[in-house]
């Protein structure tokens, strides 16, 4: 209920930082965004070591609501997150324009940079680097093979990978594959009670399961 809590919270169950510059933004905004990262974290409990710290960052593009280091930093862009009324404003856009998966809330972006973490993960069990994440390489590998899964289900239309990424959302499509699986682990953390999750998205989510738990 307070920012002392919230940073104690991840403290004692993560070992994660919460930086103190993260007084300066709305709290609540903030407490959801962590909210989203925890129920990822939840799932994939041999991850949360490649998490490291949660950090204030002004040099975020101004669309950009938050990012993902490498090293396991998640970044909140100060210049939104102090601002709840032009977050909500940025939520609903990017809701209803498409360009997040649908029901999209500010749970679903710490969802959506929590799965950045899992990309990490499965980064160092593929004996990857810093390469492999600015190229995407292994979460290529995982949304071809979620890609494959879908058309053998042969529940569906055969149809390209680019049809079933944009179904999960614009960014899944325009963004490169580590952001179609962030955006996949954002649409089944947003939509996996009421069933409407994409079948991309969920063949993405098994597929992390498998890999990395």
């Amino acid at each position: 209920k307070t920012f002392a809590e919230l940073q104690t919270y991840w403290k004692e169950n993560y070992n994660v930082k919460v930086s103190d510059e993260l007084r300066n933004l709305d709290f609540e905004s903030v407490r959801l965004a962590t909210q989203g990262v925890d129920k990822v974290l939840g799932y994939f409990p041999n991850v949360a070591k490649f998490l490291k710290s949660f950090e204030a960052d002004s040099t975020l593009s101004a669309g950009v609501v938050m990012g993902t280091e490498y090293a396991g930093q998640i970044k909140f862009n100060s210049r939104i997150f102090a601002d709840k009324a032009a977050l909500k404003t940025q939520t609903r856009k990017d809701r209803e324009s498409g360009f997040h998966p649908k029901n999209t809330g500010i749970r679903e972006y710490g969802a959506h940079e929590a799965a950045h973490i899992l990309i990490r993960a499965l980064i160092d069990k593929n004996g990857g680097n810093k390469k492999d994440w600015n190229e995407a390489l292994s979460a290529k590998s995982i949304v071809e093979r979620a890609f494959l899964n879908v058309i053998r289900i042969g529940s569906v239309e055969v149809k390209p990978l680019s049809y079933f990424r944009q179904k999960i959302s614009n960014y899944a499509l325009q963004g490169k594959y580590d952001e179609c699986v962030a955006e996949a682990v954002a649409d089944y953390i947003a939509n996996n009670k009421d069933s409407t999750v994409e079948i991309l998205s969920n063949e993405i989510w098994e597929l992390l399961k498998k890999e990395l738990n």
